[in-house]
């Protein structure tokens, strides 16, 4: 309910974007590792689907549709 509105990523306001950008950028990260990451710009709605369906496809050539 809180989220059946959205629809495309200008949907979702802008701090809960910085806080999940936030969170993926660093909740794998250890004190003593040192390393980066970098999380790019947020897409839409479209592109996010051709990737979520490419994953899909690259799943079922792998590991078969079964």
């Amino acid at each position: 309910p809180i989220f059946g509105h959205i629809r495309e990523i200008e949907d979702v306001p802008s701090n809960l974007v910085g806080r999940l950008s936030h969170y993926f950028s660093t909740y794998k990260l250890r004190p003593d590792d040192g390393g980066t990451v970098r999380v790019g710009a947020p897409y839409g709605r479209a592109h996010a689907e051709s990737v979520v369906a490419a994953s899909l496809d690259d799943y079922s050539e792998r590991f078969g549709s079964g």
